[in-house]
């Protein structure tokens, strides 16, 4: 969790300037129920005794780690809720993290309306990595624009 807030505060840093707010989460409200759900099964009922065993830890100290590992996914969950979609200038903000622009190896358009924007990023793993994020019709066309000007990968 560490190293997700890292990610997030470093991106948040060096995002650059808004260029275009495609609006908020659109499953914020599952998002938030996700995070009182993990909130509550971190503080009550996380499987004390799974993570006991797994971890060879005391049933006292099993508890901590339930309560820090539900309290890490609300946050997350919280914080995803919270997120917008953007396009800034050096890359996408997709709710929760920078995509920066050279990270991008191609993107498309999909759905029956055509307003999904699929992204893949260059990673290790790429066949198993991809975002999908739904982009409001009537910011389709400007946030296609800004993706030729920044991506050389399209499809």
């Amino acid at each position: 969790w560490v190293i997700w807030l890292g990610h997030w505060l470093y991106g948040k840093r060096i995002a650059g300037r808004t260029l275009l707010d495609c609006g908020p989460y659109p499953l914020k409200n599952l998002c938030l129920l996700n995070a009182v759900v993990f909130l509550l099964a971190g503080l009550f009922g996380m499987p004390r005794e799974l993570l006991g065993r797994l971890f060879d830890i005391s049933p006292e100290r099993s508890w901590i780690a339930g309560a820090l590992v539900g309290i890490a996914f609300a946050i997350s969950f919280v914080t995803m809720a919270f997120g917008r979609l953007q396009i800034r200038e050096k890359g996408v903000w997709w709710y929760w993290g920078l995509l920066k622009w050279d990270k991008i190896q191609w993107y498309r358009w999909e759905g029956q309306t055509g307003c999904t924007l699929i992204l893949q990023p260059k990673t290790r793993f790429s066949v198993l990595y991809r975002a999908a994020l739904c982009v409001p019709a009537e910011y389709r066309d400007s946030v296609d624009q800004v993706f030729r000007n920044h991506c050389a990968g399209s499809t």
